[in-house]
């Protein structure tokens, strides 16, 4: 997928190179589609609409994955929410945290994440609209 490294490339190239593999799976936001939406628990399946392109394979895109489970997230402070009726094939904004956020979801208030990963699919919240 992605293009292969030059024999004896410069130190330049090599990093330039390095980088872009690893900011190949840093997800930050996309915008989604709502497959399935559960009103009680306020969670959904996304599918991603845009797809993913590699350093030297530009004339080739890869559709990313559907998110199952992400939570949707609504406007809200201490005692106010405001709930926007989602419905399948709403458009969201999909966000990727910066670090996993399982224990934080489960658990609430300040957490070791527990985990390494950082930006990725499984991190996801969707925000309506």
């Amino acid at each position: 997928m992605s293009f292969d490294l030059p024999e004896n490339p410069s130190l330049e190239t090599f990093v330039s190179f390095m980088l872009e593999q690893r900011l190949a799976d840093v997800h930050t936001c996309l915008p989604g589609k709502i497959l399935k939406y559960d009103k009680a628990t306020q969670k959904a399946d996304v599918e991603l609409l845009l797809q993913r392109k590699y350093l030297g394979d530009e004339t080739k895109a890869i559709k990313l994955p559907p998110l199952s489970n992400v939570p949707v997230w609504h406007p809200r402070v201490k005692d106010v929410i405001v709930h926007m009726p989602v419905k399948v094939d709403d458009v969201v904004t999909v966000f990727f945290y910066e670090r996993s956020v399982d224990r934080w979801l489960s658990q609430g208030g300040s957490v070791d994440p527990g985990d390494v990963r950082k930006h990725a699919l499984s991190d996801a919240v969707a925000f309506p609209g």
